[in-house]
């Protein structure tokens, strides 16, 4: 409503006379006040070229993200997180029987190679040998089962990984990644190491089956557990933890059946797309206890890694490219308009101008080209104050930006091409109008 009204307002403001004797001098009149047309064109590119290298620097964003090596293929691997009734499945022997028969029905579900429990917390930690701490040390303390490390494809680097008598005997043994072994144990002689979990201690202390007694125990005192470092795997991304920029936290892995009450998931390695197995893993899983709800909800829903990334971690980077793009395709068409409506304009006041100009032998070649000199100006001075102002406002997105810096110049110059080409598209249409003006019928046009 603004914008038509200043149109209006300026039709029944001033003298009659000049517009009456102006109304057929050509485009003198007409072109009275191009420059404001002209400068909204111009704010409407700049602001264009802005959203568009926003948009662009989301995108490589996201894809980036998006396709980062993760160690393992996400859409391989399948995570079901079980909801256990109240009071229920709290007792150690509870816990290790029920994971230890979904094991056994996994693993006989066609196209499933690997199967583990897998649950984890942060604990504070303490380690014999290590460097002097001026603070609490904390890490990741994952409880698994031998298969896990073939689920998640973590390459083992010095010692042994988990085995099926660590697991079977319940040993005190624990196999820590290279940023663990990097920051809290002796560069010398890591494997051996002891470790102790302030989380276990206080598990061992207050057993979550004691806290849903109808007639609590007395709390033992807590006591020290140390575990014993027998293997280094690889540093990957924790699906849990984001896969940002930080440096890959440290992880320590112990089996299963030292706290079985800690245990919360299976995780499964598939042969194809995990989520083909889902609706098989769910009934094995019902088939030992109905009752037992899987996934977010009790109506059988499980979460592919891909899920969980997708879920958690891509959700609102890929909310912001898909709104930073929306508003730089409304950009870039509201940029094809104004330069096509200035154009078109200024082409239809020039028709008595554009027939004396081929009268006196002007070719249909220099008519086009001096139509698109003209937008190419109105480009070029968006173009110019669009990065100036795109150099400025992208930092204001500097957080969300993954791997891509904002000033990306292949960004940059990608959305000075996208604009340009849109703008030359909107330019082409009154060229070629120009060009069919009859000589003869521009000359009777006043």
């Amino acid at each position: 409503m603004l914008c038509g009204l200043v149109p209006a307002i300026h039709a029944v403001i001033g003298p009659l006379h000049p517009r009456l004797s102006g109304s057929g001098k050509g485009s003198a009149a007409g072109l009275r006040h191009a420059k404001l047309r002209s400068a909204l064109v111009i704010a409407e590119i700049g602001l264009a070229i802005i959203l568009v290298t926003g948009a662009g620097l989301m995108l490589r964003s996201f894809f980036t993200m998006t396709h980062q090596d993760l160690g393992y293929d996400p859409k391989t691997v399948l995570d079901i997180i079980m909801n256990f009734p109240a009071n229920q499945y709290n007792s150690a022997a509870q816990r290790k029987s029920f994971f230890q028969e979904l094991l056994r029905r996994s693993r006989e579900v066609p196209g499933i190679l690997y199967a583990s429990p897998n649950g984890g917390q942060m604990s504070q930690i303490s380690v014999t040998g290590g460097a002097n701490q001026s603070e609490p040390w904390r890490t990741v303390i994952q409880v698994v089962g031998k298969d896990y490390f073939r689920i998640f494809n973590r390459h083992l680097l010095r010692g042994r990984t988990l085995s099926s008598e660590d697991i079977f005997a319940g040993r005190k043994v624990t196999v820590v990644n290279q940023a663990f072994a990097r920051k809290f144990l002796p560069k010398s002689e890591p494997l051996g190491q002891k470790v102790d979990f302030a989380l276990y201690d206080s598990y061992l202390a207050h057993p979550p089956s004691q806290k849903t007694a109808s007639v609590p125990t007395a709390a033992k005192p807590p006591a020290h557990t140390w575990f014993e470092v027998v293997g280094i795997i690889s540093d990957q991304k924790n699906p849990y933890f984001g896969p940002g920029s930080a440096p890959p936290r440290p992880e320590a892995v112990i089996p299963w059946t030292v706290a079985p009450e800690m245990v919360r998931a299976l995780s499964v390695r598939t042969s194809g797309n995990a989520d083909r197995y889902s609706a098989a893993l769910v009934q094995q899983v019902w088939t030992i206890d109905p009752e037992i709800g899987t996934g977010d909800t009790s109506a059988g829903q499980t979460a592919s890694e891909a899920d969980l990334f997708s879920k958690y971690l891509y959700a609102e980077p890929e909310f912001e490219f898909v709104m930073l793009s929306t508003f730089a395709a409304v950009g870039l068409l509201l940029v094809m308009i104004g330069v096509y409506s200035v154009m078109a304009y200024n082409v239809s006041l020039q028709t008595h101008e554009t027939g004396i100009r081929m009268a006196l032998g002007a070719q249909r070649g220099d008519i086009l080209r001096s139509v698109l000199r003209k937008g190419a100006i109105l480009i070029a001075c968006g173009v110019g104050i669009g990065v100036f102002g795109a150099w400025g406002a992208t930092r204001l997105i500097r957080n969300q930006l993954w791997h891509v810096k904002p000033t990306d110049p292949w960004t940059i110059a990608g959305a000075i091409l996208i604009v340009i080409f849109t703008g030359v598209l909107a330019c082409l249409i009154p060229a070629r109008r120009a060009m069919e003006v009859d000589p003869l019928a521009a000359l009777r046009h006043e």
